[in-house]
C-alpha cells in the first residue's frame, strides 16, 4: 500500500506498508526552495518505538525490551499518541519578533522544531477504543529567521508527524477480541465465549469461513414474500431448532447486502419470520 498525501496538519500514518509523501503548502504547491523527495525510513533514527511486548511504562526509546527488562518500548499505540504530544511541546517553540521591522511575517506561530517518528513493531495490537488523531497530533509549519527572497517574509518550513511500521515488520491493529483457551479435540479446535457477537473471525492470520448453512451457495426465495419480516423457503431447505437467539441472516439484495435473524421458522407453511 502506497499512500501519496501531504495532510493538511502534517501527519502521516501508516503501518501496513510503505509511504511516499510530499512537501506542499496549504494551496498543495512545494515551499519556496524544497524539491520532492520520497519518503524513506533510510538513516531516520525514530523518536519512540511500540512493540506487542513493551510496557507503556518504559520510555519508548529502545526497539525491544532491554535485559533487566527495566526499559524499552511503548506496548500500545495511544501511549506513543500521548508521548508525541508532550515531545510537542518541548520543541515546538514560539517564534521570535523580527529581525527587521519590514519583515511581516506569516501568521504561523511556531519558530523551531523538528520531525517526529514513531516505529510500530510487527504484531496485533487490539483496541478497546478507537485511537483518535486530530491537527494535535501532527506536525507543524515553522517560520524560520532566515528571509525567504522576499523582504516581507521569513522562510518557512514544514515537519511532520509518522507513524510508520518497523522495516521488514508487519504491525496489524484490530478492534478484535482475542479468543483464548482452545481445546483440541479428535482433529477439532473448540472454546466457549460468552458475550461476544462473532462477525468476523481470524486465526493465523487467515480470515475463517464461520458455520453457515448452505455450505456453499446460497437459498433463492420460490416466491416473494407478503412483507419484509417474511422469507419463503422450499421443502426441508430449513428447521425451528431450539435456540433462536444467536442466529444470524445474510440477505444479498439489490442494492447492497442485508444482516438480520430468525424469530421463528413455520416448516408447515414454509415461512421464516425475520425480527
Amino acid at each position: 500500500m502506497h499512500l501519496k498525501a501531504a495532510l493538511f496538519f502534517s501527519l502521516v500514518f501508516a503501518l501496513l506498508g510503505s509511504v511516499s509523501t510530499e512537501t506542499f503548502a496549504g494551496d498543495g504547491k512545494l515551499l519556496r526552495g524544497q524539491k520532492w523527495r520520497r519518503f524513506s525510513l533510510a538513516e531516520k533514527k525514530a523518536d519512540f518505538y511500540v512493540a506487542p511486548n513493551g510496557n507503556d511504562s518504559w520510555s519508548g526509546r529502545l526497539t525491544a525490551p532491554n535485559p533487566d527488562q527495566s526499559d524499552g518500548p511503548f506496548a500500545t499505540i495511544k501511549r506513543a499518541q500521548d508521548a508525541v504530544r508532550k515531545l510537542k511541546s518541548r520543541i515546538y517553540l514560539p517564534k521570535g519578533k523580527p529581525v527587521e521591522k519590514r519583515w511581516i511575517g506569516s501568521p504561523h506561530k511556531y519558530g523551531t522544531g523538528k520531525d517526529i517518528l514513531v516505529l510500530v513493531r510487527g504484531g496485533y495490537y487490539l483496541l478497546d477504543e478507537p485511537i483518535c488523531f486530530t491537527a494535535a497530533d501532527g506536525g507543524e509549519r515553522i517560520e524560520t529567521n532566515l528571509p525567504s527572497g522576499a523582504f516581507e517574509y521569513h522562510k518557512l518550513k514544514d515537519h511532520y508527524v509518522t507513524y510508520a511500521a518497523y522495516p521488514g515488520e508487519t504491525p496489524i491493529i484490530s478492534g478484535g477480541k482475542r479468543i483464548k483457551d482452545w481445546i483440541y479435540t479428535k482433529g477439532i479446535w473448540t472454546t466457549h465465549i460468552t458475550k461476544i457477537k462473532i462477525q468476523h473471525l481470524v486465526a493465523n492470520g487467515k480470515t475463517l469461513t464461520l458455520a453457515r448453512f448452505p455450505n456453499d451457495g446460497f437459498f433463492t426465495p420460490p416466491k416473494f414474500s407478503r412483507s419484509a419480516q417474511e422469507l419463503f423457503f422450499r421443502k426441508d431447505e430449513l428447521q425451528q431448532w431450539t435456540d433462536m437467539e444467536n442466529n444470524r441472516v445474510i440477505m444479498l439484495l439489490r442494492w447492497h447486502t442485508g444482516i438480520n435473524s430468525f424469530s421463528r421458522i413455520d416448516e408447515t407453511t414454509q415461512t421464516a419470520y425475520l425480527k
